[in-house]
């Protein structure tokens, strides 16, 4: 059968609107996936942000606009930020320690997260004036006394590695550098540094004055030089009077010049070390009882009264004046006693004091000579900077 003319003509008509039909659908369906993949990528971009901000600073923070309320919720950093204010598109917070922290507003399905960065604030005025004055009374004067340039006018104090601030622009704590110049010790009264001593060499130091210091909690004399036994040879003042707050005290190779030290109004102390004291006779302890770890070594005292101290934990004594020493059990359990940690040397008399029978704590006795090998004290944690164990 013969196909008309016009069945010809509408057949080929045919097939090429519907190859028309098709390339029109194959690129706008291309073009829409596309369009589609760069709006995933463009939302998914803008749905995380960035934030700074600065500690003790408050913040409102806007969700994207939308119909559905949004639901907050920190996900990461909480000790970083804190919520004040909650509403239906936004959240008001405040900044509360240096770090990092993830916020996310959830509406609906879709999820916008914040990643937060928390800076510590900029040194405070008063604290860089206080630093510049000590510098000046202790290092450049004592500098220029000993007839050097070591310290001069002018030098950058605030970027020194051995000053530690916090989140809020205060000296947090600071350690000194190792150094023969200077004398004498007057602490300024910063406002809330914790830690303050030197782990080096201070041979000519005479006096070191931190008393009426409310925030002081730790003060260190650390000799990291063990073949050096005079690296405080000329020391005979220590005043910590008054720091109310002062937990840990650790004190290592003063000369015969440093024969007392008053500990009387120290209430809070909880970790005490002495060693190579040669000149200590007269040593005040305070009245509360919150001692816990005692090291009391090669020092001239006489006697060591501890009765009243229930607390203690740990206790390392030995290469003293005296032979005797009591030690209070009273309020101890069976398995406070398990857990305590006493070190004596091999000439020391221990007696306990204590109402029950058949408890005695174990007790480790070495020669001098390898009294401080194996004992091992709770360091105290100041920051990210970690004070050496109080041995």
């Amino acid at each position: 059968m013969i196909m008309s003319m016009r069945l010809k003509k509408l057949l080929v008509l045919s097939l090429s609107v519907s190859l028309a039909l098709t390339d029109i659908f194959t690129a706008v369906g291309m073009r829409s996936v596309t369009a589609a993949v760069s709006k995933t990528k463009q939302v998914k971009g803008k749905n995380v942000k960035k934030i700074k901000v600065t500690v003790a600073q408050k913040k409102t923070i806007k969700a994207p606009k939308s119909e559905k309320k949004a639901v907050w919720s920190i996900l990461s950093g909480k000790q970083n930020i804190s919520v004040i204010k909650k509403g239906k598109g936004e959240i008001k917070i405040k900044a509360q320690k240096s770090g990092s922290a993830k916020l996310q507003a959830k509406q609906g399905k879709k999820k916008t997260t914040y990643d937060i960065t928390v800076k510590k604030q900029a040194p405070k005025k008063s604290e860089v004036k206080q630093l510049t004055k000590f510098y000046k009374e202790c290092f450049i004067k004592s500098s220029k006394e000993m007839g050097n340039n070591w310290y001069a006018d002018g030098d950058d104090f605030l970027h020194d590695k051995w000053i530690e601030w916090d989140d809020y622009g205060y000296i947090r704590g600071m350690s000194l550098e190792s150094t023969d110049t200077f004398t004498e010790i007057d602490l300024p009264r910063f406002k809330k540094i914790k830690y303050f001593g030197s782990f080096w060499g201070m041979s000519k130091l005479k006096k070191f004055d931190l008393g009426n210091n409310p925030t002081l909690e730790c003060v260190f004399l650390k000799n990291v030089d063990v073949e050096d036994d005079t690296i405080f040879e000329n020391l005979n003042e220590i005043n910590v009077s008054k720091c109310k707050n002062l937990r840990v005290i650790d004190i290592e190779q003063a000369g015969e010049k440093f024969t007392e030290l008053d500990l009387s109004s120290n209430d809070k102390l909880n970790s005490l070390g002495l060693e190579g004291l040669r000149g200590l006779k007269q040593l005040k302890m305070p009245e509360t009882d919150n001692l816990k770890e005692i090291v009391v070594k090669e020092t001239a005292l006489e006697s060591l009264a501890l009765e009243k101290y229930t607390k203690l934990d740990k206790v390392c004594v030995g290469g003293n004046q005296f032979d005797i020493l009591k030690i209070n059990m009273e309020q101890k359990t069976e398995k406070d006693i398990e857990n305590m940690y006493l070190l004596f040397d091999n000439n020391l008399k221990v007696e306990f004091i204590s109402s029950k029978s058949g408890i005695v704590p174990n007790i480790k006795r070495l020669d001098n000579h390898n009294l401080w090998a194996g004992i091992v004290f709770s360091n105290y944690v100041v920051t990210d900077y970690e004070i050496p164990e109080c041995w």
